[in-house]
């Protein structure tokens, strides 16, 4: 009858020492789970962003490439000159409109 005691006890003393072995081992899964979404979510969201920098490039390389590909320089000069340097031809009015 004691010997069924000491085999009960340290069959608890096992079953107790397993159960909490095996709860440290899924925490620390369930921690390195949830690490590598979050990595996941970061790592995505600079994909996304990369993305459309690549996107917004691309358009401005179209953009260069059409103006290297065509004929009207004089025209883009003109443009650029109203544009970015705000120059107007010597004969010309400009209106500003100051609601904006």
């Amino acid at each position: 009858m004691e010997e069924k005691k000491r085999k009960t006890k340290r069959r608890r003393k096992r079953s107790v020492g397993f159960s909490i072995a095996l709860f440290v081992f899924v925490a620390i899964v369930m921690f390195n789970v949830i690490t590598v979404h979050i990595d996941i979510a970061k790592k995505s969201e600079e994909l996304e962003k990369a993305k459309a920098e690549y996107e917004a490039l691309l358009a401005y390389n179209q953009e260069l490439e059409a103006f290297l590909n065509s004929d009207d320089d004089e025209e883009y000069i003109i443009r650029m000159a109203r544009e970015k340097l705000n120059l107007v031809f010597p004969d010309e009015t400009v209106y500003c409109d100051i609601a904006q």
